[in-house]
């Protein structure tokens, strides 16, 4: 299993609690529903916007919002809404911008305790006009989504959860690949639900991360994520709804389980 090592739920549950340890995993009780790893980016969204200001000019526009986004992010906060006990396993930067994800997750009653902060690298950030058809178009700076990683410990505690959803895959430079896989492996051999997201879906790697995946328990593709074909998006409120399509399912399944 690459670089990690994962007991399995039948081993851990044989295991006795120790003191300052995760007796909680090791008894195979999960202490919370949802468990959101990877991409954490703070959206900046204006509306009307259908075309650039001219140089040294301002657009008056109706709108803009700032949202806590990404596939990690977005489904953290969306299913804390509800009321579901949620963990966020991402890094934004050491910044203004780290602060206000952060104020905004944890005003929801996210546990944050596995967000690491950058001081070298500024948090994920972009600028999405969204155009009077509902179009949007995206300024992106990836900034900590790069520099996301786990220890195999870390990716131990991540899985501390009924269900565990790695997002951003292709945009995790540094988590993409075998670090992804190993979090899926661990999450699978401690008994959890797994769904994992496809921001850039494409057939090729959506076979690919089937075999590399077996026994995943959701996979999503890019318009499924998006709840909506392509260009199916009305205005700023909507173009924020599509963050994420799943936050109730998720809720749903985590609260069966």
């Amino acid at each position: 299993m690459g670089g990690a090592h994962c007991r399995s739920e039948d081993q851990v549950s044989a295991v006795p609690a120790r003191n300052g340890g995760y007796g909680h995993q090791e008894q195979a009780v999960k202490t919370f529903g949802l468990s959101a790893v990877g991409f954490l980016v703070l959206d900046t969204l204006c509306s009307p916007a259908d075309k650039l200001p001219p140089t040294g000019g301002a657009t008056f526009v109706d709108q803009m919002l700032m949202t806590v986004a990404g596939t990690a992010g977005a489904a953290a906060f969306d299913c804390a809404l509800p009321g579901l006990d949620v963990r966020i396993v991402s890094e934004p930067g050491q910044d203004p911008m780290g602060d206000w994800l952060l104020s905004e997750m944890h005003s929801l009653g996210i546990d944050v305790s596995m967000v690491s902060r950058n001081a070298d690298v500024q948090s994920a950030m972009s600028m999405l006009p969204i155009g009077t058809d509902g179009e949007r178009r995206a300024f992106f700076a990836p900034g900590t989504a790069e520099s996301f990683a786990l220890s195999s410990e870390a990716i131990e505690r991540a899985c501390d959860a009924r269900m565990v959803h790695l997002g951003g895959t292709g945009l995790l430079k540094a988590f993409d690949g075998d670090p992804s896989l190993d979090l899926l492996r661990c999450a699978k051999a401690l008994g959890c639900t797994t769904v994992f997201e496809l921001i850039r879906a494409a057939r090729p790697m959506e076979g690919t991360s089937r075999g590399s995946t077996p026994g995943s328990g959701r996979l999503l593709g890019g318009c499924e994520v998006t709840r909506q074909p392509p260009g199916a998006s009305k205005g700023l409120q909507e173009a924020r709804m599509q963050q994420l399509c799943w936050p109730a399912q998720a809720a749903g399944k985590c609260a069966d389980h």
